[in-house]
């Protein structure tokens, strides 16, 4: 596998420990648009550690035209899908203070937006959406987003952010409850996941077409609702007077996605285009897959090794720091150091050599 990361590029070899006698083989492209048959329904980066029993039974015949050399130039891994779901409301023009008419570049939207296009445009290693609420003045929001995650679309939400400006209230809760909506209709078989950045309580509650009264209850049910169905949410927190710290800080521990920094709240406050920066950067670093598919089950798995730029990288079956195969053997995981190793970077094609039992 080859690992693209910032200024090196370190490669990964899955290859036979012990010569044999080889076939070549090659597989096709893996298909990487949304909504198409992408991979499996969900990563198997935690596999128990007797995920290897499908693997350690005696090789059969059909395993054995396995044996060889493949390459498989254009396979992407399945990466996760964050779409973010960004607080348009009238308070984003001020200051990130909360004064009135800042000085130009100064708004928390001009802020926002600026870390937004940064992180979208210099970072693949997840397919990013934007969900922008609520509409003028109303408490109306968004059926779908305004970008829909994908590959390739850091133009597309630059585009339309630049094109945006604040004017709506804080439908916060409806917001979550379509953004969910929409995952549950996404049958491309990525992960998902929520990143809400707000700068204050959510509103909108009661019905109210204007405004309404404060919503944070619901909003706290609609993020514990979306962690339930498996879309996790990571919660920012825009300015130092957003009003609603308790409401965040439970929205976020319900999002399954807390802050840890010792001595911040359980969400993630943002006080500049870099602190934002570093949260968005934070976020995809942390859904980055460590699983990398192997393209076929390999005839023998005690005749496969895995190396790096720096030598051979351990297989272990306690998944603590090493690798491991999935256990229906198509994958291999990474963990710990290892994978923490490889998040930064974007799989671009895989080389896997198998042994050939009894060669």
């Amino acid at each position: 596998m080859t690992i693209a990361t910032r200024g090196m590029t370190t490669l990964l070899c899955v290859g036979a420990l012990v010569g044999c006698k080889t076939r070549p083989w090659v597989l096709g492209d893996a298909t990487t648009s949304h909504g198409a048959d992408a991979g499996p329904a969900s990563l198997d980066a935690s596999a128990p550690a007797d995920a290897n029993s499908a693997l350690d039974a005696a090789p059969d015949l059909a395993h054995r035209d396995n044996c060889g050399v493949t390459d498989i130039q254009t396979t992407e891994v399945i990466r996760a899908d964050l779409l973010l779901v960004q607080d348009k409301s009238g308070s984003m023009r001020d200051g990130i203070n909360g004064q009135r008419n800042p000085p130009a570049g100064q708004s928390k939207w001009e802020l926002m937006r600026a870390a937004l296009v940064q992180v979208v445009t210099g970072t693949s290693s997840v397919d990013w959406g934007l969900m922008m609420f609520g509409t003028n003045l109303q408490c109306g929001a968004p059926a779908q987003p305004d970008v829909a995650v994908g590959p390739g679309n850091a133009s597309t939400i630059t585009k339309i952010l630049e094109s945006t400006s604040p004017n709506a209230n804080t439908p916060t809760t409806a917001t979550l409850v379509n953004a969910l909506a929409y995952f549950a209709a996404l049958h491309d078989g990525h992960p998902h996941y929520l990143l809400l950045a707000t700068d204050g309580q959510p509103t909108c509650g009661a019905g109210g077409m204007r405004g309404g009264g404060a919503d944070d209850l619901a909003a706290e049910a609609a993020v514990a609702s979306a962690a339930s169905a498996g879309v996790n949410t990571f919660v920012v927190g825009i300015g130092t007077a957003t009003g609603a710290d308790q409401t965040l800080a439970t929205m976020a521990l319900n999002g399954l996605e807390p802050n840890t920094t010792p001595g911040q709240p359980a969400y993630f406050p943002v006080t500049s285009t870099q602190d934002l920066v570093d949260v968005l950067e934070k976020a995809a670093l942390k859904i980055t897959t460590c699983s990398y598919p192997l393209g076929a089950v390999p005839p023998d798995p005690d005749l496969v090794t895995i190396t790096g730029a720096s030598g051979v990288i351990p297989r272990d079956t306690s998944h603590t720091d090493g690798w491991d195969f999935s256990s229906d053997g198509a994958r291999v995981n990474f963990f710990g150091a290892a994978c923490s190793a490889l998040q930064s970077g974007v799989v671009q094609s895989v080389r896997a050599v198998f042994g050939c039992p009894g060669d």
